[in-house]
């Protein structure tokens, strides 16, 4: 990490201000890496939570059935009735 102010005044900081401000920062390094294999995992999850049979080799009776395509939604209201006839 790079510090915000001058190796002499580094120097010039109390031994345990140092150690304490070296082992935030390699606290820090730590939850950065953890941060980047979690949003990883997040990525890998949602590519996988958004396959479906036509973008993997799951077959079609694995889609959810308010996902597939070329089905109509039917009208409960029944409105759709009176514009057949």
């Amino acid at each position: 990490m790079e510090r915000p102010f001058s190796e002499s005044d580094w120097l010039a900081t109390p031994e345990p201000v140092r150690r304490c401000v070296e082992a935030l920062e390699q606290r820090i390094e730590k939850l950065e890496a953890s941060h980047a294999q979690l949003l990883k995992r997040i990525e890998q999850l949602e590519q996988r939570l958004n396959q479906n049979s036509q973008n993997s080799n799951k077959p079609p009776s694995s889609d959810p059935p308010y996902q597939r395509p070329g089905r109509e939604r039917r009208n409960p209201s029944g409105a759709g009735a009176a514009r057949r006839a």
